[in-house]
């Protein structure tokens, strides 16, 4: 395996991991975060997505990966945004930041105890 850098083929010495957790490893394969293996054909190479290219030689002599193929589009019903619009109102996490427990900002005032 090589690594392409400026369009300069250079042996690859270690396994890389990816951004997204996949592993391109240094005989060939891409390792899927679940472990699932994926073989690199010969003369074939992967984006820093993981996905597999073809490696084409430009006219000055130097290496470049070809753009990704496109999947084929798949098909996904069309939700009616009027309950889009009703999700998005009644969801429970509405005015949450992420990772905020629930009763985080539900504290009383300036020391104001709320006993009947």
């Amino acid at each position: 395996m090589y690594v392409l850098r400026n369009g300069q083929a250079r042996p690859m010495l270690r396994d890389v991991h990816l951004p997204n957790g996949r592993t391109v490893t240094r005989d060939g394969f891409v390792v899927e975060r679940d472990g699932r293996r994926t073989e690199l054909a010969e003369g074939r190479g992967c984006t820093l997505l993981g996905q597999p290219v073809a490696v084409v030689t430009r006219s000055n002599g130097r290496l470049s990966l070809a753009a990704p193929m496109a999947s084929a589009p798949v098909a996904v019903p069309a939700e009616p945004a009027l309950l889009q619009a009703q999700r998005w109102r009644n969801g429970k996490e509405r005015g949450h930041g992420k990772g905020k427990k629930a009763g985080k900002h539900k504290k009383n005032k300036h020391g104001d105890d709320d006993e009947d």
